[in-house]
């Protein structure tokens, strides 16, 4: 299927579009950097350089389907939470170029796809998580901890869709 056709893709070192969202680690020692080009960018403060590191790279479609808007970084270091324009599931016929969409003519779960929170455990590789949900684009993300023994809640805030 072409969802699932091989992409090539070509590190320059940088961002290769537009950076939209910066997060450090509460050491100070870790700086995250999302965008257009849908990858969080990760950068580790070595000798009093910042060194590049692998990127995080998100599940989200090809072209314009997908943005990393927001990063945010729990106070225990632990997390990475990392949102924006997640792909529709039939991204052709509701375009994802950019043109108008009639959103009572999408359906509730591909709402929520577009809403995607992504988690990834800075701690452990395989102990990433995703969090479903917002009916819309996420802008921010920021972290809260209201209660320290059970430990911080992601918060996020966007432009959800209604069929009003």
């Amino acid at each position: 299927p072409a969802d699932r056709v091989p992409i090539l893709r070509l590190d320059p070192g940088g961002a290769a579009a537009p950076v939209s969202a910066l997060a450090f680690a509460p050491d100070g020692n870790s700086l995250f950097v999302g965008g257009f080009d849908k990858l969080v960018r990760v950068y580790s403060k070595k000798a009093g350089q910042w060194v590049p590191a692998e990127p995080l790279r998100l599940p989200v479609g090809p072209g314009n389907a997908g943005a990393v808007n927001a990063v945010a970084v729990s106070p225990d270091g632990k997390w990475l939470a990392v949102a924006g324009r997640a792909p529709m599931r039939d991204e052709a016929k509701f375009g994802q170029d950019g043109s108008v969409v009639d959103t009572k003519q999408i359906p509730p779960a591909m709402k929520r796809d577009l809403g995607t929170i992504y988690l990834f455990d800075l701690t452990k590789p395989n102990g990433n998580r995703v969090i479903r949900g917002m009916l819309g684009e996420i802008r921010a993300l920021a972290f809260a901890t209201p209660s320290p023994a059970a430990g911080p809640v992601v918060v996020a805030a966007g432009i959800e869709w209604t069929d009003a």
